[in-house]
Parts: structure tokens; sequence; C-alpha cells
């Protein structure tokens, strides 16, 4: 519970250090909705597997809400802001809050812009109570979760429109699981 509560002071002071560091040089911040689907993910053991194996046919939806800044000409960063349901690896249905960030470098290929962009995803999420080790459960029902991301956003022709396609891993160390991946793709809206 410290650990969940030292994340969020510590979201919330980079929170404030953005704001009030780079709202000279933010001249093109940007509210942005993101929708991502992941249909399945891949274990890299079965180390704790239960006895049917594990599900990685996940179905994976999240939608975020993203506040945009840019930092230089080649930077930005994004603050965000989501929730997500699927079916875990247990075969049980999950719910989550959490709150991330990413970097984001744009580059142009021909007439093409892209981007390519690394960050992470962390909160609480359900359906684990009976999976992992109960000092590792929040309130005895949640469970916390980081997720690494990393890919490329392709702008559509469409204004304010993005395509992206990434790769999110979820680390073992952080509870008694096995690290899972899954590929994943995204929609996102810039307001």
């Amino acid at each position: 519970m410290k650990r969940f509560f030292l994340s969020l002071t510590v979201l919330f002071g980079l929170t404030q250090l953005v704001q009030n560091s780079w709202s000279q040089v933010n001249t093109e911040s940007q509210v942005n909705a993101q929708l991502e689907y992941a249909p399945f993910s891949k274990h890299h053991s079965q180390h704790f597997a239960p006895v049917e194996g594990y599900n990685e046919t996940n179905h994976l939806a999240k939608f975020k809400l993203g506040y945009l800044f840019q930092l230089n000409q080649q930077f930005k960063l994004n603050l965000l802001i989501g929730g997500t349901y699927f079916t875990n690896s247990y075969h049980r249905q999950s719910y989550g809050l959490g709150l991330g960030w990413e970097v984001i470098h744009g580059f142009r290929l021909k007439e093409y812009n892209f981007a390519f962009y690394v960050g992470s995803d962390f909160g609480l999420i359900t359906g684990y109570k009976d999976f992992f080790y109960p000092e590792l459960l929040f309130q005895d029902r949640y469970a916390y979760f980081l997720a690494l991301n990393l890919g490329l956003s392709y702008a559509l022709p469409l204004p304010s429109n993005q395509l992206r396609f990434g790769f999110k891993h979820v680390p073992a160390a952080l509870f008694n699981s096995d690290s899972v991946s899954a590929l994943y793709f995204a929609w996102v809206y810039l307001f």
C-alpha cells in the first residue's frame, strides 16, 4: 500500500513539475483519447501457471485520456489516465484503473508522419485475488500492475487521427507470476 501511495505522489509531483516548468515552452499542448486493443498475449514461462494453463486470448481493451506537452522540437510527453477490461491469464474478468506516461519522438518518412513512443502504465486491477500472495494485494482485492510500452504511431490523412502498433510487457518481478507480453494496436484522436 505504501508503494501505491508513493507512486501516486511521485506521479502527482511529476505532473506539477511538467505543468509549471514546461508551460512556457509548451505551444502545442493537446488533450488526446486513445483506444487500445490486444487480442492475445504470450507468457515467457509457465512456472506459476494454473493447472489448465494460462489464458492467452485476453481481448484486452483499454481507454486512455491524455494531455500532451511539447518538450522541444522533437519530443513530446503524454500524461495519461485510463481504464482497462480483459480476460486475465487465470481465465477471470479483470477491470483496472491506472495512470501512465509516454515520451514521443516524431519523424517524417517521405510525405508521411510517424512517431516512436516509449512509456509505461501503472495502477490497480481486479481478478487476481486467488492467484497472488495476499501481501501483494491492495485492500485484499486489487493487484498492482505495471506495463511497459513501446511502439510506432502513424498520422492518418484524416485530421487529428493516428494509428498505433505497439508492444506491451508486464514483468514478472512484481508478482508471483510469469512475465507476459502482447502486441496491440490503437487509435488516437487529438482534440
